[in-house]
């Protein structure tokens, strides 16, 4: 009935902080960084990236983490990005809100997945991809492929409003698959 055994248990911590903000994207998606475009796969702690609001965020942490099952192709231009890139379908784009939209602010971000079908937006297969997870202190809308936002979500209260899947194909269906996708 009771294990004699219970040494054998090791206590397990937490290695991602529980505060602050994260974003998981594939290791070759371009970031904007102070020094230049960088790969996510290079960019490390201490290194800053570009923010909507023209400043620069930095990175705090970053882990490893393994392929998502629900990668998508986004084909060059169609978010801003200039070239194809590959992203999981969790991953929260940030759109400029219509006027109409009642929030606190003028972006808002829906998980990429919601675009699927749009604009040769698709799943596709798991490739030999390497992803990684970048840890911010604070929420930021980050710039990718020198023209998509890419919203780094807080665990909890964040100031952007974030849609889930089923109203973000609603929002897109009403508002158009491109509706300012870039920020002007």
């Amino acid at each position: 009935m009771f294990s004699r055994h219970t040494t054998e248990f090791a206590h397990v911590t937490a290695t991602v902080p529980t505060n602050g903000a994260m974003l998981t994207i594939t290791n070759d998606t371009q970031l904007e960084t102070r020094t230049g475009w960088k790969a996510a796969g290079h960019v490390n702690p201490g290194d800053a990236v570009a923010t909507l609001d023209g400043g620069f965020a930095e990175i705090a942490w970053v882990g490893r983490v393994k392929p998502s099952d629900d990668l998508f192709h986004v084909p060059a231009g169609t978010l801003g990005n200039c070239s194809a890139m590959v992203l999981p379908g969790a991953t929260l784009v940030g759109l400029e809100a219509p006027l109409s939209f009642d929030a606190d602010t003028d972006h808002i971000s829906v998980p990429l997945a919601a675009f699927s079908g749009t604009r040769g937006i698709c799943a596709t297969e798991r490739a030999s991809v390497s992803m990684r997870t970048l840890g911010l202190k604070t929420e930021e809308m980050i710039w990718a492929q020198t023209g998509t936002l890419l919203h780094a979500r807080p665990m909890s209260d964040a100031f952007f409003h974030s849609l889930r899947f089923a109203d973000a194909r609603a929002f897109l269906a009403l508002h158009g698959p491109t509706h300012n996708a870039v920020a002007a």
